[in-house]
């Protein structure tokens, strides 16, 4: 895996190697957050906190999903500018439909690996507002002593952008 400078990672003892994990901090500077977050607010502020999903992996949280002709221009040079990155690192081609998830303070999101059917192949994920911390457990797939012990623990830094492909985004749940 590759990681970004200044990465923080915990690993419980024994944890089996994985790869397809990146993390870049910083990939926007605060007043491209501020605009990203003005914007997305505009519409998420109108929503109430969902107790549960359909698929009761995601508590107390609002979400939307909004076409990348949606943001306005500002906004869309700098998705734009994210998008050609990732397609320049590891010639991700990364869905036009995006989706937005803001979590109340008590919010959570449980442990699972997301559907192809509705991810595709790579997962990226962009923090702006806080840090987090996302775990990463192996799924019975990954050989390993004791999967209920295992884990990866990563911090999330706002601002930075994460991609989950190859055998992490099949064989590994994560969770925030």
């Amino acid at each position: 895996s590759t990681w970004g400078r200044s990465l923080s990672v915990s690993r419980s003892s024994g944890c089996p190697a994985f790869n397809g994990l990146f993390v870049w901090p910083d990939m926007i500077n605060e007043q491209e957050s501020a605009g990203l977050l003005k914007q997305l607010n505009q519409q998420l502020t109108r929503r109430r906190y969902e107790e549960g999903h359909w698929d009761n992996v995601i508590h107390k949280y609002r979400e939307m999903e909004r076409d990348m002709q949606w943001f306005n221009e500002e906004n869309q040079i700098v998705l734009n500018r994210l998008r050609a990155f990732l397609v320049e690192f590891g010639g991700w081609q990364l869905r036009q439909l995006m989706h937005v998830l803001d979590y109340a303070p008590d919010g959570e999101l449980g442990p699972h690996v997301d559907s192809i059917k509705f991810s595709g192949h790579v997962i990226s994920g962009l923090s702006l507002i806080s840090p987090c911390v996302m775990r990463l457990k192996p799924t019975e797939n990954v050989v390993c002593v004791d999967r209920e012990q295992q884990f990866v623990d990563v911090l999330l830094p706002a601002r930075s952008l994460y991609v989950m492909c190859d055998d992490i985004r099949y064989n590994w749940t994560h969770q925030i």
